[in-house]
């Protein structure tokens, strides 16, 4: 490898790095072809060992579509353990683009990403080993297109 590649590659590091400190987890579930059934349920687990009982965190929903996503609005159903054993439900309306069409999340080339709170103020609890997400789509396509990816970020407050 020559210098010029290793320091773009040190540089971008140190940055990737930098810019996600405070972030405990992050994942991503991909969408086949971009399209997302009405039925299809999309998983996201991790460990509560990663989580500092001490530290209060935040869960955002993080949204990856491209420019064909028809909507200004994705409506999600949002399972998830956070403060119990049992499964809590909500529902999370995503605000992706303005009524001028303008895409309200960050991006270019015809991906874009939108980061939307879910839950604030988590504490780790003793008592679950394994958190959970489950996602799902309730807009009327079937199935739903421009949505590449879904995914889940932890992070500090």
């Amino acid at each position: 490898m020559n210098s010029k590649a290793y320091f773009f590659l040190t540089c971008l590091s140190v940055i990737f790095l930098s810019c996600n400190e405070n972030n405990e987890y992050y994942a991503f579930k991909h969408l086949s072809s971009g399209q997302w059934p009405r039925d299809s349920v999309i998983c996201i687990q991790f460990d509560s060992l990663r989580l500092n009982p001490s530290d209060i965190y935040q869960a955002d929903i993080v949204i990856m579509h491209n420019k064909s996503y028809p909507y200004q609005d994705l409506w999600l159903l949002i399972g998830n353990n956070l403060q119990d054993t049992i499964l809590q439900y909500d529902t999370l309306k995503c605000k992706v683009c303005d009524r001028y069409g303008k895409w309200l999340s960050s991006g270019g080339g015809g991906m874009h990403q939108l980061s939307v709170p879910c839950k604030k103020n988590i504490r780790a609890k003793d008592s679950v080993t394994h958190y959970r997400f489950y996602i799902r789509h309730f807009m009327k396509d079937d199935p739903l297109v421009g949505i590449e990816r879904i995914g889940v970020k932890i992070s500090k407050t």
